[in-house]
């Protein structure tokens, strides 16, 4: 290892010292902007389609796309009832999915008649990335990486920065911010050494984003990575088989329950996140 990558170590590993010591962690949210924070609009909220096992030695196989369609919905409107303990006026999230500015912005308008198959095709490629994701009907998965560079959604192919145009979504939507939610769920328990069988309980972690008119970003929970962070967990358990779950439609209810329990259980915790950070 040559000297300046050790020095960039040292200097790494000062700075983690340093917090360690003096407890200065990076704030999740942005003081005083986030003190103007009164109303706001859930614009996305996703988790990947795919939900494996936390030991990666199975996945829910046979999904129903309606289940997962249900427990996007519910976990909307879990969220826009936990946000509203932070003193939010969160607007309703139907509203900003039927509005013209939601609509336009995430529209493919071709460049001309020339170009119409083209914008066929791009809304073709939106409907197909929105099937990857657990998202309410209508609403488009928008990840928002940490650094705030860049971010995927359809209307401008990501040329600007997202954060400019999620502060512009905010001034036209006429909230002070515009929220973005990101949830993981996997599911674990069962006894491996017995081939993976056993009861097993979904979990579910979640991070929030929140950018305000001028585009600043007032609330950056970090992402969550798969199977990792603070979790809910459900009450409710199902049978793993060689460490898969199956969705049976005998069982749909029992699915659903685990995956309303684990997000609303996550949705409290990463909330009173927010609320703690806010109150520092």
């Amino acid at each position: 290892m040559d000297t300046k990558s050790k020095k960039k170590i040292y200097n790494v590993a000062l700075l983690l010292l340093t917090f360690v010591i003096t407890g200065c962690f990076p704030s999740i949210v942005k003081k005083p902007d986030i003190d103007q924070v009164k109303k706001v609009a859930i614009l996305s909220l996703y988790a990947d389609e795919k939900v494996p096992n936390d030991k990666g030695m199975g996945v829910v196989t046979d999904w129903d796309g309606k289940i997962r369609l249900q427990v996007a919905e519910d976990a909307l409107r879990t969220y826009q009832a936990e946000l509203a303990k932070l003193n939010w006026q969160v607007v309703s999230p139907t509203r900003i999915l039927q509005s013209k500015e939601y609509q336009q912005a995430f529209a493919v308008v071709p460049a001309n008649k020339a170009n119409t198959m083209a914008g066929k095709f791009g809304n073709f490629l939106k409907n197909v990335y929105q099937q990857q994701f657990f998202t309410p009907a209508g609403m488009l998965p928008i990840p928002l990486d940490d650094s705030a560079a860049n971010t995927r959604y359809y209307g401008d192919a990501a040329k600007d920065n997202p954060r400019a145009r999620l502060g512009e979504m905010a001034r036209r939507l006429g909230v002070d911010a515009v929220v973005l939610i990101q949830l993981d769920y996997c599911y674990g328990g069962g006894t491996f050494s017995l081939l993976g069988t056993g009861q097993a309980v979904m979990s579910a972690g979640s991070s929030i984003k929140a950018v305000n008119r001028n585009g600043d970003m007032v609330v950056n929970m970090p992402a969550v990575a798969r199977c990792d962070g603070k979790r809910g967990e459900s009450k409710t358990s199902a049978i793993m088989v060689n460490g898969n779950l199956q969705f049976t439609r005998s069982a749909k209810d029992r699915f659903r329950n685990m995956f309303i329990e684990a997000t609303r259980a996550s949705a409290a915790v990463t909330v009173e996140e927010v609320r703690k950070a806010m109150l520092k």
